[in-house]
């Protein structure tokens, strides 16, 4: 309910056909909100008495237990003013926060659907949905500065010179990913010298030339970007040599 302000969360309410005064005891609700200790026996007391409610704080209370049975029980509040998706949820709603960020807002959030199955099959089937916001998550990430300092560009890059070595092009590539190295080849396969203008702009530090005159002596092309040196390696040895050029 955070989204909205208190007037249009009124009026909303208004419109679906609920009274003033039914109106002020729903934003009476609102407010509730914290340590379930302290929240539930609140609410048990004001709360009407019916089977209906009585049967949800029940199931509230279990879920708390269950969180205490986990050891987590601290980072879990009660909070009235969650409203998730009312036309299918059916039970208890749930939303994560970074504790040390919640202006980011919930980084996942979900609840209990136990009757939505039958919209699309013949029978209730008890479930629970969840969903994270993805950009969310990375924010919170970001501002702890828990996202790894990844490389990102190739550090080999696997050129075609001819589409009759299409096949061992990509054997020589699959040898340089399984051996760990950042290894890329041209998907579009474009003429050669498209490769290696791609190469150079993309800072690769090696390029592997894959020839059919190198590949007659069971060989491929090295050519080191940095020094602009070239020779021929065994396609066998391309890993290793590879491996000490980069060490």
């Amino acid at each position: 309910m955070g989204k909205k302000s208190p007037e249009q969360i009124e009026g909303e309410l208004g419109r679906a056909g609920l009274s003033q005064d039914k109106v002020k005891r729903v934003m009476g609700f609102a407010d509730i909100g914290g340590d379930a200790d302290k929240v539930l026996p609140d609410l048990e007391k004001k709360l009407p008495k019916n089977d209906l409610i009585s049967k949800g704080l029940q199931e509230l209370r279990g879920t708390i237990d269950d969180v205490d049975s986990l050891g987590k029980r601290s980072k879990v509040q009660v909070d009235l003013r969650i409203v998730r998706g009312i036309s299918y949820y059916d039970g208890t709603v749930f939303e994560a926060y970074d504790q040390a960020g919640e202006d980011v807002g919930a980084v996942f959030g979900g609840g209990r659907f136990d009757r939505l199955c039958r919209i699309y099959g013949k029978r209730d089937i008890p479930a629970t949905g969840v969903a994270g916001g993805f950009e969310r998550l990375m924010i919170s990430l970001e501002k702890k500065g828990l996202l790894p300092d990844l490389e990102q560009n190739p550090q080999v890059y696997v050129a075609m010179a001819g589409e009759e070595v299409r096949d061992e092009t990509i054997k020589v590539l699959r040898a340089l990913r399984e051996s760990g190295l950042r290894a890329d080849r041209d998907l579009k396969e474009r003429p050669l010298k498209k490769q290696m203008d791609y190469a150079a702009s993309a800072k690769v530090r090696i390029v592997v030339i894959v020839g059919p005159r190198e590949l007659k002596e069971g060989n491929v092309r090295l050519r080191d970007m940095k020094t602009g040196e070239e020779r021929n390696v065994s396609k066998n040895r391309v890993v290793d040599e590879i491996s000490k050029i980069l060490a």
